[in-house]
């Protein structure tokens, strides 16, 4: 995993499990005393905004074990060291059967102060289907074509998981400009 700036660098790593770290540290008070405070580094994501030639946007609706239904963007958690992009391009394909050689890396964002993990954002334009969707074995993924307003009014829909940037879509359908400089982004206009 990345090293990420809310663990400090004298953190001690106190569990490893498969999809995240715990990590504490001694920290000094105000008042001079000491508190061990701790930290979950959880693993990181990389998602895609896929938009099609047609100016359509892919979604997926998902079923995974222990979860409820959920509408997702193209993506997943970064399993290895590797670039966020190579993760973006390879869940891109294996859940919707689609690639991009236009990619552009829209955002990063991070959970809260107690766990504490990096999801990238990537916009890919003129996304192309070249084969059938690939699904992990615990995944059932059915795909969406939906517009790009469609698309804003997931910001308000309780099973849309990225509620990170859920903010972002609501205020494009708030403010006329906000709106038109995010469509340009996703359709690559600007």
């Amino acid at each position: 995993m990345r090293s990420h700036p809310k663990i400090p660098s004298q953190a001690r790593k106190v569990f490893n499990g498969i999809r995240c770290e715990v990590y504490n540290w001694d920290q000094e008070m105000y008042d001079g005393s000491t508190q061990i405070f701790e930290r979950i580094r959880h693993i990181d994501g990389a998602f895609v905004v896929a938009c099609t030639p047609d100016n359509q946007i892919i979604i997926t609706h998902q079923e995974q074990p222990l979860r409820p239904i959920f509408i997702s963007l193209p993506g997943g958690t970064i399993e290895t060291d590797e670039d966020p992009l190579f993760w973006a391009k390879r869940e891109l394909l294996e859940e919707t059967g689609y690639i991009s050689d236009e990619f552009i890396h829209w955002k990063t964002t991070d959970y809260n102060m107690s766990v504490v993990s990096f999801c990238d954002y990537y916009i890919a334009r003129n996304c192309q289907h070249i084969q059938d969707i690939a699904p992990d074995s615990g995944e059932k993924i059915a795909l969406k074509m939906i517009s790009f307003d469609e698309f804003l009014l997931l910001s308000e829909d309780s099973h849309f998981q990225h509620r990170d940037i859920s903010d972002e879509l609501f205020l494009a359908r708030l403010y006329p400009q906000k709106k038109e400089h995010l469509r340009k982004m996703f359709f690559w206009e600007v």
